[in-house]
């Protein structure tokens, strides 16, 4: 499908601030900095994961932990690493210096002016030559006193996620800033006197209609923030959100509210910046991504934080969805004197070519683009220029192409024509898989219904038994053929096997689910899991419930053993299992049934009859099933 057709029928997608995604980044090998070639210019940003609570739509890295200690630690373990890159940073002029992502500003002042002194006392030229020192804050946090002294640190930008200016849209989000929170809050860093105060607020967010998100944007229209960006929901498949789809705002009225925001703001005598972000005159706006999309290199500190270098780009520790996990390995490699960067890709020229044309579109230099990649814009991208001229979405002058006010509104939607093919197969499996994750104790029934949905609905089927069974003897993973073990779990050889589990520092489990959520990562997966339902989002879970004594008479038929032998093996594995996930994930497998989208009572049931009812489930909840 081409652009015109997309825009015809309101193809969304999200907001495109980098290229290559992500999803393209593979295992580093033997990674060293003196592969990476950075700019002279460079930003610098910190990634701080702590939040007070975890909004329905975030997909990013973050935990909920108050422990003093941990944040201590954590940002004890920033400083080092930028003492790591201590050479580079030294030497390099820094544009600005960002500390963002959850919630930084739970973290003191005192700790905050730590990272600051941290790079000062590397280089000597920050408050030169850093226009940009920008603090991200959630509204409730902001109180005069510590804002103040944030500003004595160093921060002259702040920016906070007001969201929406409606507070039931606002609890359902799972936020705690209320409008009068949120007024509040922007009213006290104006106060401050910081030179840059930016609002974000969001398109489409659960049960949000187009009156009231107008209603938002006039309420903060009259605030007169320096810097308002308007970010439409971007559908994370790691997230609480992304099952809720009949909650959210349709496509069309999110380009709607595109429309109207912009003509709100240009009326209050705001300047459009970009395609969703709004700026008073003389203000500063958000020079990082200005700079990022101009090829200037940024260095990112912190579990999950991204490099961005000439040549490549690359990511710290990220275990997807298990966050508390990828926090706990940075500390372990940063404390080690271990580099944490783990994932990143090699920019061809080829995707130089589109990442030019990604971060360029807005106003896109012809002449520039052939000088850098010996081509004309308009013959490499020939079709995707034709069809931004029959939308009429762009102006010309001479060598310059600008996207209009129209155009801005589908940049996102522009931006993903210019993706390669390899980069937008990944994109297909992320945005749009789906993936079922099977949950019941032993005898459920629970492999062999994966089994019967994965064939029905041509999932790829994975067992994580097979998948620690060969880690456990040491044999090759084939992630296509991971049969589920019928008795293997009873045997004696199981009780030896989880017996040394139990006693390892770091068991095989952990290497199991990494290998599992990968292939959940890929999408269109069906999965039999004790542990996952409640280590992520990206799934419809499904518990099939069966009393311990139907699952012991049901082993003891199918094992030729006693009922009392059955019932001493369930037991036993009951207590271990729960013991074990404990250990590894501080989870309890036995509570928390309202992560399940679906409990099924299945004692009185054959397995067909509990396959019928699982189908029937998806496909009269999940349209994606039908037909």
């Amino acid at each position: 499908m081409w652009l015109i057709e997309k825009v015809k029928n309101n193809e969304f997608w999200p907001e495109v601030y980098t290229y290559p995604t992500t999803r393209a980044y593979e295992p580093l090998n033997n990674f060293s900095l003196k592969k990476v070639k950075f700019s002279q210019d460079i930003n610098l940003y910190a990634h701080i994961p702590f939040c007070k609570q975890i909004c329905a739509y975030c997909g990013y890295l973050k935990i909920i932990d108050n422990s003093p200690i941990m944040k201590e630690t954590y940002v004890t373990c920033i400083l080092k690493e930028i003492e790591m890159y201590k050479d580079i940073i030294k030497t390099k002029t820094i544009k600005t210096l960002h500390i963002w992502w959850g919630t930084p500003s739970l973290l003191s002042p005192e700790i905050i002016k730590k990272i600051i002194t941290k790079v000062h006392t590397i280089n000597p030229n920050l408050f030169k030559t850093a226009l940009e020192i920008s603090l991200e804050a959630s509204p409730e946090t902001v109180e005069y006193k510590r804002f103040l002294a944030y500003k004595k640190a160093g921060i002259n930008r702040v920016s906070i996620g007001i969201q929406s200016l409606d507070d039931n849209e606002i609890t359902l989000c799972g936020r705690k800033n209320t409008v009068q929170v949120s007024t509040k809050a922007i009213k006290t860093l104006q106060k401050i006197g910081f030179k840059n105060v930016v609002v974000d607020l969001m398109i489409g967010i659960q049960w949000q209609t187009v009156t009231s998100f107008t209603k938002s944007v006039q309420k903060l229209a009259k605030l007169q923030a320096d810097t308002i960006e308007l970010y439409a929901l971007g559908m994370m498949p790691n997230t609480r959100i992304v099952y809720q789809k009949e909650t959210l705002m349709n496509n069309k009225d999110v380009y709607a509210c595109y429309d109207i925001g912009r003509k709100i703001l240009l009326k209050a005598w705001y300047i459009q910046d970009c395609h969703n972000r709004y700026a008073l005159p003389k203000t500063w706006w958000f020079l990082q991504e200005d700079y990022n999309f101009e090829d200037m290199s940024t260095i990112g500190f912190g579990a999950w934080s991204r490099t961005y270098g000439i040549n490549m780009y690359y990511r710290n520790n990220y275990y997807n969805n298990v966050h508390y996990k990828a926090i706990t390995e940075y500390i372990a490699d940063i404390q080690a004197n271990i580099l944490p960067a783990k994932t990143g890709v090699i920019i061809s020229k080829e995707e130089k070519m589109r990442q030019y044309a990604i971060y360029n579109i807005e106003h896109l230099d012809t002449t520039i683009f052939k000088k850098k990649f010996g081509s004309e814009f308009k013959k490499k991208f020939a079709k995707i220029y034709q069809e931004l001229k029959k939308l009429n979405f762009i102006t010309e002058e001479k060598n310059k192409i600008t996207l209009n006010a129209q155009g801005l509104n589908y940049r996102d939607l522009i931006a993903k024509q210019f993706f390669s093919p390899k980069i937008m197969k990944w994109e297909r499996a992320y945005r749009y898989s789906i993936n079922i994750i099977i949950f019941g104790f032993s005898w459920s029934g629970k492999s062999v219904i994966t089994n019967a949905v994965g064939k029905k609905y041509n999932l790829k089927i994975v067992h994580p038994s097979g998948v620690l069974r060969n880690l456990c003897e040491n044999k090759p993973i084939d992630i296509n053929k991971t049969e589920y073990n019928t008795g293997f779990w009873e045997s004696k050889k199981w009780v030896k096997l989880f017996n040394k589990r139990l006693k390892d520092e770091e068991p095989l489990d952990i290497q199991a689910t990494k290998i599992v959520i990968n292939e959940l990562h890929k999408g269109n997966v069906v999965v039999d899991s004790r542990d996952l339902p409640r280590l992520t989002n990206n799934g419809i879970k499904i518990y099939l419930k069966a009393d311990m004594k139907v699952r012991a008479q049901r082993v003891a038929k199918r094992s030729n053993i006693s009922y009392a032998q059955s019932m001493k093996i369930l037991k036993m594995k009951y207590d271990k299992t729960r013991e074990l996930f404990q250990k590894l994930y501080n989870i309890d497998i036995t509570k928390n049934r309202e992560v399940f989208d679906y409990i099924l009572e299945t004692d009185n049931l054959t397995e067909k009859e509990v396959s019928k009812k699982v189908c029937d489930f998806l496909e009269k909840t999940y349209p994606e099933f039908k037909n």
